[in-house]
């Protein structure tokens, strides 16, 4: 059933040859049908970093599709609509950088378990001022890179292939590199996800309730 909107010009965008409701405005109306650990997902997606890889599709915009700004604008002017609870609490949990939804979501299950928040896709720069790699997560300071490796990853070998030399180089530059898979974010596999995070950190010197 369809439903009427006071919608600003700003509100409307053109994808594949017809008008639709913008990135912010939608990912608005999304919040009355998703959980907020998806709505969250949905919003790093509009986030993402401007050499972010290609999406495919009709959506001819670049990234980032919005910017936090605008979902705030928004989320003031549908502040009564149904959802509103829901979209406040996903966007302070929103980062702008992440690639994919699995990465958000192993941000947040890192976040969930008490451990201190990683940085999303900084680059890491290596002793002659060269990018040596950007991870998907990251603790910079006790040199701990996170990265979820998608399907893709094991089906592509140039890509596999780069993966080990990514790795490598950081842990030549004395980084831990943790890996992890979509099996680890069931929900069986997530407290052992989350410990091996943890065991990471402590093995670098954090210790709980210091910052990382």
């Amino acid at each position: 059933m369809g439903h009427h909107a006071p919608l600003l010009l700003l509100d409307v965008v053109r994808a594949g040859g017809l008008l639709v409701t913008s990135p912010a405005w939608t990912w608005r109306d999304l919040a009355a049908l998703l959980s907020p650990d998806e709505l969250v997902a949905a919003g790093d997606s509009l986030l993402r970093r401007r050499d972010a890889p290609n999406r495919g599709g009709y959506l001819s915009q670049p990234d980032p599709l919005c910017g936090m700004q605008e979902l705030q604008e928004v989320l003031q002017r549908r502040a009564g609509n149904r959802g509103a609870s829901t979209a406040r609490t996903a966007l302070e949990l929103m980062r702008p950088g992440a690639d994919s939804a699995q990465e958000t979501r192993l941000r947040l299950l890192i976040r969930r378990s008490g451990l201190p928040e990683p940085a999303v896709n900084q680059w890491i720069i290596g002793p002659a001022g060269q990018r040596v790699s950007r991870p998907d997560l990251q603790y910079v300071r006790l040199r701990i890179a996170l990265e979820y490796e998608g399907e893709h990853h094991l089906l592509d070998p140039d890509q596999w292939h780069r993966d080990i030399a990514r790795d490598d180089g950081l842990r030549r530059l004395g980084w831990v590199v943790l890996r992890f898979s979509k099996k680890h974010l069931r929900p069986g596999n997530q407290a052992a996800a989350a410990e091996k995070v943890r065991a990471a950190l402590l093995t670098r010197g954090w210790r709980p309730g210091q910052p990382a």
